[in-house]
């Protein structure tokens, strides 16, 4: 906690600078509550429905999208709270450029691909980091198997 407030007092010399940092704090935590929220709504729509069809098939790579997006939330806000946990190999100088960044970081670790250009540094970005890789593959095994296993039990005769 004296981490935080020593970097309040080093980079907030000004209050409107610090109720749009809280602004922007405020933001990336609705939009990732939001996309958490329909994340998990969808995973379930997908898990409850007895047939396998267009749009369990669509719902399914919704979801796996939807888990892309939500973690580039999440990654944006803990570097928007703990700057430089990630080291980055190209220069980023705003924030729009740190979140696609961010975005693309977050579907290379989901698909397990890891080119080596971005690094978590903190250990709650690298937490955050296994944790997405650990997701991303969890999410394919467990709903192919469920997928097939309801494709499969669609075609047997009753």
């Amino acid at each position: 906690m004296l981490e935080f407030s020593a970097f309040i007092e080093r980079h907030f010399y000004d209050q409107s600078i610090i109720i749009i940092y809280i602004f922007n704090l405020l933001m990336l935590g609705i939009y990732t509550v939001f996309f958490v929220f329909v994340t998990i709504r969808l995973v379930s729509f997908i898990s409850q429905q007895k047939y396998v069809n267009s749009d369990v098939i669509y719902g399914s790579i919704s979801g796996y999208l939807l888990l892309g997006i939500t973690s580039a939330f999440l990654l944006s806000s803990v570097e928007y709270l703990m700057p430089n946990s990630f080291a980055i190999n190209t220069d980023v100088s705003t924030h729009e450029e740190m979140f696609r960044t961010l975005f693309y970081y977050s579907f290379v670790t989901l698909a397990t691909i890891g080119y080596g250009d971005i690094t978590p540094v903190t250990p709650l970005a690298r937490t955050l980091s296994i944790t997405l890789r650990i997701v991303g593959q969890m999410y394919l095994t467990i709903l192919i198997a469920i997928l097939v296993s309801k494709y499969l039990n669609s075609q047997r005769p009753d």
